[in-house]
């Protein structure tokens, strides 16, 4: 069985100009730039009682924010520490690793998950312990809080847009956007009109109207000859598509957040123009 003999120490500098340093000197900041310089960073951490007969080695990512894990050094000690020899992961400060708590809380779990402990010199966080294992409990609480906090603003966000009849996610076929303002595509808006129109009659199902627009010659949304993820467009009218164009209310001028089968609810005014009339949605 391999031995736990070496401790990764991880050092990130976020990126300051020279109005930075310059403000945070005016404030008697002096210090708290020299803490941050990675040579002390790395002295610190070495002086930790649980890096004491290890090996050591450092990771760096200078100037680079803590915003994401998209980071250099970073993901090169997240593959390093993937080795047997590897029994702990040190920084000087917790800030170090990231802001995020989500993102702080992943990579915890990471280094749990390979049998390696984390250590933090500014806030005596040690996952040996109890204790550490205790605030990363206590930091799963918050990550998931977060994830969940973030989620319900976003839904909020949609729900206000729906209210407002703005559009949600893709456009459907038949509109694009200019400058920002959602439009009708004229040529797509005259098929929509003409699967509307074709339905209403009674004459089709789904399949058969599809295999009618295919032999008219009508073309299905983004049908440009192009691929999109490694497949190409569709070049054919099926069932299912039409299924859904009927069913949209957009292009009546009405916008719905979460539709629901079999519920009737008639949305909000769109701020974009309807392509169907209410006389042929309602047919």
């Amino acid at each position: 069985m391999t031995q736990r003999t070496t401790a990764l120490i991880y050092v990130r500098v976020s990126r300051l100009d020279r109005g930075d340093r310059e403000r945070l000197r005016e404030d008697g900041a002096d210090a708290h730039l020299r803490a941050l310089s990675p040579r002390t960073q790395i002295e610190q951490v070495k002086a930790l009682p649980t890096l004491r007969g290890l090996k050591v080695e450092v990771f760096e990512d200078l100037h680079r924010s803590g915003k994401n894990t998209a980071r250099p050094g970073l993901e090169r000690l997240r593959e390093r520490m993937e080795q047997p020899d590897v029994a702990a992961v040190a920084v000087w400060s917790m800030s170090r690793l990231g802001r995020s708590v989500p993102d702080l809380y992943m990579l915890l779990e990471e280094m749990h998950e390979l049998g390696v402990a984390f250590v933090s010199a500014k806030e005596s966080i040690d996952t040996a312990t109890a204790s550490g294992r205790a605030f990363v409990g206590f930091l799963a609480v918050l990550a998931q809080f977060e994830r969940e906090l973030t989620s319900e603003r976003l839904v909020a966000n949609l729900e206000q847009l729906a209210r407002d009849g703005g559009a949600i996610g893709p456009l459907p076929f038949g509109y694009r956007r200019v400058d920002g303002e959602v439009v009708i595509d004229e040529p797509a808006a005259r098929v929509v009109q003409t699967i509307f129109r074709e339905y209403a009659t009674g004459k089709y199902s789904y399949r058969n109207l599809a295999s009618w627009l295919n032999e008219n010659g009508h073309r299905p949304p983004n049908f440009d000859g192009r691929h999109r993820n490694g497949r190409p467009h569709a070049t054919v009218f099926v069932a299912d598509a039409l299924t859904d164009i009927l069913a949209n209310t957009r292009y009546a001028g009405r916008v719905v957040y979460r539709p629901r089968r079999n519920v009737d609810d008639r949305g909000v005014a769109a701020r974009f123009a309807a392509i169907i009339d209410e006389e042929t949605w309602a047919a």
